[in-house]
């Protein structure tokens, strides 16, 4: 029978791990800080690479698994910012209504009472102080994570004779900008992790025997990485 192959060993290099070959990955503004490292850590656990080559394509998924990640969550930012601008304008839409119905009204009251037209002046109306003041709290109502706050902007928009679901829906069909190409690079991303992980798995099917990965602990493997 054959003798089986040994795994390197990397103190032999003058390193305590294969991973201390491949370059750091610099913070990048935007992410929540120290995410990925921890992203990092979980998925290193659960693909337990015990070769410098393994340790290399198990790098280059958590990348692609990484990036996966935050397209989603840029896609997200971008579905809310959306949303927030066409509530914007679907509530300035409303209470322009109101408004010219108001002043509208003022006028024939003014014609009716036998004003000359040249000397209508347009009334401030105490209304348009409360929808300005509504309209500027958007930009942070709009924009919240808390639910309570989201479930009572809902039903002050609601009120209002907006439905947010139709504006929603819209934000989501939204086909411009960069909504649209996070929206094309996700199935691309989630194709490459495919291609990638079989990749890997194929790998893992030819390690040494006592490094092969099973459904349980691998006692005797050496966690690249950790």
């Amino acid at each position: 029978m054959p003798k089986q192959p040994k795994l390197p060993d990397p103190a032999r290099f003058g390193i305590q791990s294969f991973a201390e070959l491949l370059s750091a990955r610099p913070a990048v503004l935007g992410e929540v800080p120290g995410s990925f490292d921890a992203f990092r850590e979980g998925l290193i656990a659960s693909l337990i690479p015990v070769t410098p080559y393994e340790c290399v394509v198990a790098e280059n998924l958590i990348a692609i698994e990484w990036e996966l990640v935050q397209r989603r969550r840029m896609h997200n930012a971008e579905m809310r910012e959306d949303l927030r601008f066409r509530i914007k304008r679907a509530v300035e839409a409303h209470y322009k209504v109101i408004h010219d119905a108001a002043l509208d009204a003022d006028w024939r009251a003014f014609i009716d009472a036998g004003g000359y037209k040249n000397d209508w002046e347009e009334p401030h109306l105490p209304s348009k102080d409360a929808a300005d003041a509504f309209k500027r709290a958007l930009d942070d109502r709009c924009m919240t994570s808390d639910p309570a706050a989201l479930a009572e902007l809902e039903a002050d928009v609601s009120a209002l004779g907006i439905s947010t679901v139709t504006l929603m829906s819209a934000a989501y069909a939204s086909t411009s900008g960069a909504l649209a190409k996070h929206d094309a690079k996700i199935p691309e991303l989630e194709r490459r992790r495919r291609e990638v992980r079989r990749d890997y798995d194929a790998l893992q099917s030819v390690r040494p025997l006592e490094h092969r990965r099973a459904d349980h602990d691998i006692p005797d493997a050496e966690v690249i990485g950790q």
